[in-house]
């Protein structure tokens, strides 16, 4: 599983790739509950956080050849979230970061 970005990517070094493929493949999720404000009222958050990476393109995923970009992103969750896919909620969050994108299951 895994998003197409079908917009130009721009990676460090300035190499502009077109049909990137991001991906969490490899890569571990953390979970990590973040302290409620004390008091009546207050709601308990988690961050969940992973690492992501950006190769060529679909080709070079699958036959396990060097990514070019590491990063990382994270969403703040409530406890409702928790039973949501985790996956599932990082790459909606991905779609916000790259704006054209199409899923490849």
């Amino acid at each position: 599983m895994g998003l197409t970005n079908t917009a130009s990517y721009t990676t460090n070094s300035g190499v502009v790739v077109s049909n990137s493929y991001i991906s969490f493949a490899y890569e571990n999720l953390y979970l990590k509950q973040v302290d409620a404000n004390a008091g009546a009222g207050s709601v308990t958050t988690y961050k969940l956080h992973a690492n992501y990476r950006v190769y060529w393109n679909q080709s070079a995923r699958n036959n396990n050849l060097g990514f070019i970009d590491l990063k990382p992103i994270s969403i703040t969750l409530t406890s409702a979230q928790l039973s949501s896919n985790p996956y599932t909620l990082l790459y909606n969050q991905l779609k916000t970061v790259y704006a054209s994108t199409t899923d490849v299951l």
